[in-house]
């Protein structure tokens, strides 16, 4: 009888598989006193990143006032494998990191902040939607003005992005786009008199500038998901 127990232990616990480990929450409390609670991904002696509203975001250790890890669990997006000996019943568990959920989140953040800017650009362009040949004012400048300053923090948030070494690229023609946009907008601040020049250079630098950024981004993307078999969820 006892013989029998054993060989059904063994045999369920010899059985390898895969659970996610529960997820907890990390704390980092900035100097400025801003706190942000997340998952802290990676960690050295002078940044850490952690993801945080499904993005994950780099501090500079210089910026931080606080860490505060949660001690149940490891800094990593973790899944554990759990297998046992046939010879002594032993259960072991080794911990790895889950690369690929980690890719395919960076690119849904990435993807995320790309929304972002296309949201500024849209909002700032619909302001000019009438008065084809009337003279841009002070209060369109004001636009053109805040549509650079939010561009310009969307730029500052791409930055803090740490990319898996597979997402480096992307994470590269992600900033480019925000880095032109914010370029397209403050050329066009004092360079225009007429909104109808403003429209002009704008579909111009489109076609020549970032068009070609976002089909680059576009194969980039896909070149990632194809390889490694990854399918995003469908985004309404």
């Amino acid at each position: 009888m006892f013989m029998k127990k054993h060989t059904l232990i063994c045999c369920i616990l010899g059985a390898s598989f895969y659970f996610l480990l529960p997820a907890m929450a990390d704390t980092i409390i900035l100097k400025s006193g801003k706190s942000l609670e997340g998952a802290i991904v990676e960690e050295t002696d002078a940044y850490l990143t952690i993801m945080y509203a499904g993005i994950p975001l780099k501090y500079w250790k210089d910026d931080i006032a606080q860490i505060k890890k949660d001690k149940k669990k490891n800094s990593k997006t973790l899944y554990a494998v759990r297998s046992a000996s046939h010879q002594d019943g032993v259960l072991k568990i080794t911990i790895k990191e889950d690369h690929m959920h980690a890719v395919a989140s960076f690119i849904e953040a990435l993807d995320a902040a790309r929304s972002g800017i296309a949201s500024v650009v849209g909002v700032a362009q619909s302001k000019f939607a009438t008065g084809v040949d009337g003279h841009i004012t002070e209060a369109n400048r004001k636009t053109l003005n805040e549509a650079v300053s939010d561009l310009n923090k969307k730029i500052g948030a791409i930055k803090k992005m740490y990319p898996p070494v597979e997402c480096q690229a992307l994470h590269a023609y992600a900033l480019s786009t925000a880095e032109a946009e914010t370029k397209r907008f403050a050329g066009a601040v004092d360079s225009f008199a007429t909104i109808a020049e403003l429209r002009e250079y704008w579909s111009k630098y489109s076609q020549s500038t970032l068009v070609h950024i976002s089909k680059k981004y576009d194969e980039e993307k896909q070149r990632i998901l194809t390889k490694y078999n990854i399918t995003l969820p469908v985004t309404s």
